[in-house]
């Protein structure tokens, strides 16, 4: 308010007429606003609402004290007398002097919409005595800004969505004005924020005690031009749906080992917000906004601050060189893996953002997976499962999966086949430690394992160094094999079994697969072949009544035992893992020749048949065709039978509950027939043969040559050289 000063020399009279001014004055009420000497007087108040960051409502409240028209000026009396056939005029000039300091000046390159003045009625009627109260006038509009507002007309297309998107993520958006005033207007610019904003700068106007209402007032009544005054204001939310002082990064880490024999390694990075300075540079009117959640990522490439093609080399890229280094390094593997960014978190997202709820769902998500070689229990996950198919139950804990720290915060999820039990998740603040089952694996009671104990006589030769020294006897050669035949057994303790797995026995196949999967170093096997050898050899020597016998494992059949179907799902014993030791022996023993009939005769042979701890075992003595077997045992235990090509052959079987007590001596004969004879003798009787005509031939040659005659060669003489 300016109040006017006229000076006066001191005397009653000028203190008389100034205390005269003064009751005027506040009889009246308007002090210095009464004009004197202008054709236009109207103080304008423009009450700017924000509804959002770029939706403004504006009322405006217009007291026309005094307006132009038609190069006349009339007074607010004159406007109440005029107003019936000159109100349209009045509010014409009132509505073109609003529109242009709304579009020109304070809101420039905005859509404006600007309603037009209606009159307050009641200010029509003069009440007051007073002829220089003003008639009233109002108008409503409303105000979007744009992006040339701002300034960044050639960048940003969606400013509302931009700008209301910045301050739901707890930025600052600075507004700034060219306020004006017309020559004989007064105008209070006042800027009412909405419940969520607050001012947290102003720039010359002044803020109300509540933070809500800036004002700037521009008084300009008695000037002869327009006054013009910049001014501006950054706001925020006060309760932004997202504030992000640091990125949030959480990696959701998978084991699956459904596959059993291989491990798919999968690692989702999940991005809820992101440093924004690291992808682009944001307008100047942006402030206070270093971290922003994936809505406002999708919104900023959605604007065309940057593309998808930098969130993923800076983003994307980046987060898998680290993860791919620290697992690698953590769990002591090669990872090498493929990234899939899900799109269905950026280029493809149904609802990419809200401006009004900036959040981090869904988070920008990649996956990195691949097929890794891990070990579980110090094996291979397929020797492990195999452990867990045939019964054994494992414990698994850190030491299997050691992740460490990836430098975010991470879940892990142990994923086991179906069937499996065991299946668990945990994170940086707890470990891993679960067991892992089979309920449906074969439960055992006792060991099966049962041993063929076999010998198959091969030939019967007649001993000639024998006959020489006067007696009569045939060399017996014998092809024997033990068969240790594996169905399930308790672990020996040549095999050295993971710790934190405990099966009370293994199965056939059980075996076959730690071999496979090295399990038992050769080492380990090796000892434990040598091991049945020696026992092979033992049982050969008792049976047989020959020491030091050497056998020898038969490696074909030993790779014949090691292969199966490999279906680490289906341990069973259906087919027994066999471990085969051969050797062969001979042995001199007497026989009975008889001309007529043509035969010889075996007898006073003996085997030693024992049981064994805890084993099923199977005594067998396969005999040529041609031979009759005359057979008895001590306790009536033996039986004879035929094989399916007519040999004979004796058996004798121990049940594995008899322990080591019982051992039976199994007595038999032997009886050649004519043909067996024969062909039993027939080899040395051809050599006999063979000899005899070799010496008879000798004898020949010898005779004729003593019979003939000495046959003397002449020889030519050569004189002896002459000597001079």
């Amino acid at each position: 308010m300016v109040v006017r000063n006229y000076i006066v020399k001191p005397s009653l009279a000028s203190l008389t007429v100034t205390l005269l001014c003064l009751s005027w004055l506040l009889f009246t009420g308007k002090g210095s606003t009464q004009p004197t000497d202008t054709e236009t007087w109207v103080d304008a108040s423009l009450d700017i609402t924000f509804i959002n960051g770029t939706f403004l409502d504006v009322n405006i409240k217009l007291d026309a004290h005094r307006i132009k028209i038609f190069d006349k000026s009339y007074n607010a009396s004159e406007i109440r007398t005029r107003y019936g056939e000159d109100g349209a005029a009045f509010k014409l000039v009132l509505y073109n002097h609003i529109e242009s300091i709304l579009d020109d000046s304070v809101f420039p390159y905005c859509e404006n919409e600007i309603g037009r003045p209606y009159v307050d009625e009641d200010s029509l009627l003069q009440t007051s005595g007073n002829p220089y109260d003003p008639v009233v006038f109002y108008m409503d509009c409303n105000i979007s800004l744009m992006p040339a507002f701002f300034g960044v007309e050639n960048i940003i297309s969606s400013i509302g969505d931009f700008v209301n998107g910045v301050l739901d993520m707890g930025g600052g958006v600075s507004y700034s004005f060219d306020f004006v005033a017309d020559a004989g207007w007064n105008i209070t610019y006042n800027f009412i924020l909405s419940e969520t904003m607050e001012a947290v700068e102003v720039e010359e106007g002044s803020l109300s005690l509540s933070g809500k209402k800036i004002t700037w007032e521009i008084d300009n009544w008695g000037g002869n031009e327009e006054k013009t005054e910049e001014g501006g204001f950054t706001v925020k939310y006060s309760n932004p749906t997202s504030k992000f002082e640091n990125e949030d990064i959480y990696l959701d880490v998978s084991f699956d080992f459904t596959g059993v024999e291989k491990t798919s390694l999968t690692c989702t990075i999940q991005v809820t917000a992101v440093e924004v300075t690291d992808l682009v540079s944001l307008p100047s009117f942006v402030s206070d906004l270093s971290y922003v959640p994936a809505d406002g990522v999708r919104l900023f490439v959605q604007e065309g601050l940057f593309s998808w093609e930098t969130v993923h080399s800076k983003i994307f890229d980046s987060l898998k060189k680290e993860v791919e280094r620290d697992l690698a390094a953590s769990l002591n593997i090669s990872f090498n893996p493929v990234i899939t960014v899900n799109t269905s978190t950026t280029s493809n997202c149904s609802s990419p953002y809200d401006p009004s709820e900036m959040d981090g769902v869904p988070p920008l998500s990649s996956t990195l997976s691949d097929d890794v070689y891990l070990r579980l229990c110090n094996i291979s996950s397929r020797a492990f499962f195999g452990f867990v198919y045939a019964g054994g139950v494992a414990q698994l804990s850190e030491e299997d999966i050691s992740i460490g720290d990836l430098g975010y915060p991470y879940t892990a999820h142990l994923v086991l086949p179906p069937d499996v039990d065991g299946s668990c998740s945990w994170n940086k603040s707890s470990y891993l430690n679960t067991s892992v089952r089979y309920d449906a694996a074969p439960c055992y009671g006792d060991e099966k394992v049962e041993r063929y104990i076999e010998g198959e006589l091969k030939s019967i030769d007649l001993d000639l160094t024998s006959i020489l020294t006067g007696r009569s006897d045939v060399v017996a050669t014998i092809d024997a094999r033990d068969s240790y035949i594996i169905y399930h057994i308790t672990p020996p303790e040549e095999f050295k079994l993971p710790e934190r797995i405990s099966i009370s026995q293994i199965n056939a196949d059980l075996i076959r697969l730690c071999i496979e999967e090295k399990v038992f170093d050769e080492r380990t096997l090796q000892n434990y072949f040598a091991h049945q050898k020696q026992l092979a050899e033992q049982h050969f020597s008792q049976v047989f009544s020959i020491p030091n016998i050497e056998g020898y494992i038969d490696e074909w059949r030993l790779v014949e035992s090691r292969e199966w179907d490999g279906n680490v799902r289906e341990m069973n014993d259906e087919k027994p893992f066999i471990i085969p030791i051969y050797t062969r022996l001979s042995y001199k023993t007497g026989f009975k020749f008889s001309f007529i009939p043509l035969s010889f005769t075996i007898s006073n042979q003996s085997i030693v048949c024992s049981s064994i701890q805890g084993e099923k075992v199977f005594y067998r003595f396969f005999f040529p065709k041609g031979l009759d077997v005359v057979c008895n045992d001590t306790l009536n235990m033996l039986s004879v039978n035929r094989t399916s090509d007519g040999r004979t052959f004796i058996e004798v079987v121990f049940d594995e509950t008899e322990g080591n007590l019982t051992t039976i001596i199994v007595s038999y004969s032997l009886k050649a027939s004519s043909v067996f004879v024969v062909l039993t003798f027939l080899p040395c009787i051809v050599g006999m043969v063979v000899l005899i005509v070799l010496a008879a031939v000798i004898v020949v040659i010898r005779r004729k040559r003593r019979k003939a005659a000495p046959v003397y060669k002449e020889e030519d003489f050569v004189p002896p050289p002459s000597q001079k």
